[in-house]
Formats: C-alpha cells, structure tokens, sequence
C-alpha cells in the first residue's frame, strides 16, 4: 500500500463558502456584500438622512452577521469532525502497512506540519493585524486628507479674503493720496486767492486813502507823470451850489477849470524862475512892500492898489463871451420864473 505524502501534508483548502450578494433594498442607499468570507457595507451615501434609518440598517446588519457567524460555526464543526475522521481512517491505513521507523517519521511530519499550522495561523493573524492597521491608517490618511482639503479651502478662502481687504486697501490708499493731492491743490489755491485778497485789500486800502485825499480838499500830488522827476499836483475847488445849477453851467465850469489850470502853469513858471540880484548899497535900507504883490484868489486877482478884477476883465474877450453866456441864461430863467 502506498501514500501520498504530498497529498497527505497538503494544507486543507478554505472551506469557504460562494460569495452571497444581499441585495436588500435599502431605505439609505446603502448595500451590504459578503465577499470573501466578510460582510462590506459599501455607503453610497456618507450622510445618513435621519437616525432612526442608520438604527434601523444597523440592526438589520447585525442580525444578518449573526446568522452568518452561526453558520460559520456550524461549517466548522462539520468540518473539524471530517477531518478527525479522515485522520482516524488515515492513520488506522497507515499504521497496518507501514513499518515503524516510515510511522515515526510520519508522526514527526505531522508534528511539523502542526507547528507549521500553528506558524502560519500566526501569521494569518498577524496579516490581519496588519491589514487592520493599514485599514485604519487607510482611514486616518482620509481623515487627515479631508481636514487638509477643508484647511487649503480655508487658506484659499483667507487668501482671497486677504486679496480684497488688500484691494480695498490699496483703494483706500489711492483715495486718500487722491484726497491729499486734492487738498494741497485746494490749499494752494486758497493761498493765491488769499495772497490776491490781500493784494485787493492793499489796493483797495489805497484807493480809500486815495478817496480820502482827494475829497479832503487839500491841495496834493498825483503821482500820474510819466518822468519820475516830475509830478501832478492837484488843488481841488469845492463851493456850495444848487443842484439844478450843476447842468447848466458845466461848461462853464469846464472853462473856469482850463483857465484856472493855465493860470496856475504861468504863475508855476514865473515863480520858478531864478530871481535877479538887485545890486544894493551897503547902508541903504530897502523896505519891502508886500502891498504892491499881486494876488491870485481862484477867478480873482487883488492888485497891489487893492483893486480886485474878476476873469471877465483880466482874462480879454473869452471871459467876457463866458460872462454873456451865463448872463442870456439867467435872464431865461428868471423870465420863465416870471
């Protein structure tokens, strides 16, 4: 009789059952699957709509996972009491036809082969600790993932913020250079307009002082003259008059005016000019006689008897057509009065 030693320390095959696909609606949108000997929950939808649903899939998974694991348990059962059997009948087979020193060697075998179990159940153990490890750092680098996702968001979203607040403030800045400029501008305008108002109340102050020399009355200069040596003098003639007789006697205001002027350039000249040096005797007594001086009042001239002429009669035929002027024109009027 011969045995197969390969077939004999072959590791059993996984007695794992078909893959069974539960397709139970459910009322969240998720799906429960058995795939290779787990049950996977694959959400469809992350956010559970109300609580009372994710309660209610819940235990339906958990009743579900029940029935599996008492059929699991009950397959191993089966399962293990085979393979005692199997290992009845086979050892009974062997220990009839084989000799002792091919019984101890099988024995050390199946030792072997049992410590090899035993490895590679750890081993199986350990992979599962592993997987488990590398599902749950799977889900730590989502986590974390996520939260750099929400926390780049977050910087964009804080760059884009800073962005505009920079906008604004380069607005802000831009406004206000703007408005500076505007008030310097506005201050130096008001600096001209005041540098040109005090001008105006300088010139003004002057006109006024001006005003106030020539309704004085007081004899003045009148710095008009082209020559800077030279100047205009201005004797002013004021007397009381009636208002209706303004009009009519302009004219001959005007002339009184020209004449008076001229009198005043002849009398300027002559008295301007160099005085000759009487030759007098030592000793002699020269009385002076301001009596035998002329003197001018506005129209009128006092001779040195005394006597008073008037423009009509030192002033030739002019003053005298004047005089007939004025006198046809107060007969008119005094014979329209009558």
């Amino acid at each position: 009789m011969s045995f197969n030693l390969d077939a004999l320390f072959q590791e059993p095959e996984d007695q794992t059952p078909v893959s069974v696909i539960d397709s139970t609606p459910r009322k969240d949108g998720a799906e429960s699957e058995f795939v290779g000997g787990l049950w996977a929950v694959s959400d469809i939808d992350e956010n559970a709509k109300a609580k009372g649903d994710e309660e209610l899939r819940l235990r339906v998974m958990v009743a579900k996972l029940s029935m599996q694991c008492s059929m699991w348990k009950a397959q191993a059962e089966e399962q293990a009491k085979m393979l005692a059997d199997l290992d009845r009948k086979t050892s009974k087979r062997g220990a009839a036809n084989l000799s002792d020193d091919t019984v101890r060697r099988i024995n050390r075998f199946e030792s072997e082969v049992a410590h090899l179990r035993s490895e590679n159940s750890q081993l199986k153990e350990t992979l599962k600790t592993i997987e488990y490890e590398n599902v749950k750092l799977e889900n730590q680098n989502d986590g974390k993932g996520r939260k750099l996702k929400g926390a780049n968001k977050k910087v964009k979203t804080a760059k884009e913020v800073a962005g505009k607040e920079e906008e604004k403030a380069k607005g802000a800045i831009g406004d206000k250079q703007r408005h500076l400029t505007s008030e310097h501008k506005m201050k130096k305008e008001r600096d001209q307009t005041q540098a040109v108002l005090q001008e105006q109340k300088k010139l003004n102050g002057d006109l006024l002082a001006k005003l106030e020399v020539e309704q004085s009355g007081v004899p003045f200069m009148r710095d008009v003259a082209a020559d800077p040596n030279n100047t205009v003098t201005v004797i002013p003639i004021q007397f009381d008059i009636r208002r209706t007789d303004v009009q009519p006697i302009m004219e001959e205001l005007g002339w009184h005016q020209m004449n008076i002027t001229k009198k005043f350039k002849e009398w300027y000249k002559e008295n301007m000019k160099p005085k000759v040096e009487m030759r007098r005797v030592v000793g002699a007594t020269y009385p002076e006689n301001d009596k035998k001086k002329a003197k001018m009042y506005e129209d009128m001239v006092e001779m040195p008897d005394g006597y008073i002429e008037t423009g009509a009669e030192h002033d030739g035929w002019r003053s005298k057509r004047s005089a007939e002027a004025v006198c046809r024109r107060a007969d008119a009027r005094h014979n329209g009065e009558a």
